[in-house]
């Protein structure tokens, strides 16, 4: 079965819009400063020079679900990665999305397939592969990029009113309530995130958004910093309101 490529730059506005603050993952195992949307693209930019197969990629990200310390992905992610349920592509053109969660209608995975057959997708920077492979910091980063992603597939399969906030290159006008779901979504996916580094005692090998778990104010406050600061690249402020409130 052929698979087309698909632009991230198709994206108007989904979860895979948010998720480019996980360029932080790169610019930590980096030992870049971290945190601070500001440096975000500065990031991105430093990409790996080690060239590397798409065999050892698919070994580095099979790993990582094999040995992670939580089912949800040793298991459940692993299983689905393997059936086919959800798929998975390192065909990441955009270099400022680290990693994303997305839902493609099925035409655009294989012609054959009905448009309304939803697929979904977790897409990885072939660079937090690679730094993946040659560095604990960079297995155990990838390892917390995959359960944060994970709890997108769980919300998407949970929710009716905002499913097509995930689908992939779907036009989707934001309202209050569309921004609220969103702000709901990475809420509970980063604090999902940061419990499991806390549990494994990885907050050393992650970024500043972990050291404020504990702290719902900080943390809040952290986290509405980092994704206003993604939205803003992508010229959509609609959100930053709503997610005041959120905090306050």
């Amino acid at each position: 079965m052929s698979e087309r490529k698909i632009k991230v730059s198709d994206v108007f506005v989904t979860i895979i819009a948010l998720s480019i603050v996980f360029v932080a993952v790169v610019a930590l195992a980096t030992r870049e400063t971290h945190g601070r949307s500001g440096n975000s693209v500065a990031a991105s930019e430093k990409k790996p020079s080690t060239t590397i197969t798409r065999e050892a990629l698919d070994d580095v990200f099979n790993e990582a679900m094999r040995s992670h310390p939580r089912p949800e992905i040793s298991e459940g992610l692993y299983g689905k990665i393997k059936d086919g349920t959800i798929r998975h592509s390192y065909d990441i053109e955009n270099g400022a999305a680290g990693a994303s969660f997305v839902v493609l209608s099925g035409s655009d995975v294989v012609p054959s397939r009905g448009a309304n057959v939803l697929i979904p997708a977790i897409y990885i920077q072939p660079g937090i592969l690679v730094l993946a492979r040659n560095d604990t910091r960079g297995f155990r980063n990838l390892q917390s990029v995959l359960y944060h992603e994970y709890q997108h597939y769980l919300q998407w399969e949970a929710t009716a009113a905002h499913k097509a906030l995930f689908n992939f290159g779907k036009k989707h006008i934001i309202g209050r309530e569309d921004c609220a779901a969103l702000w709901r979504y990475e809420l509970s996916a980063y604090l999902a995130e940061c419990e499991l580094a806390k549990e494994q005692g990885w907050e050393a090998h992650h970024f500043s958004l972990c050291e404020a778990y504990g702290e719902p104010g900080r943390f809040k406050a952290t986290l509405r910093q980092l994704l206003q600061g993604a939205m803003s690249s992508l010229g959509i402020t609609e959100c930053a309101p709503i997610w005041d409130e959120a905090v306050q």
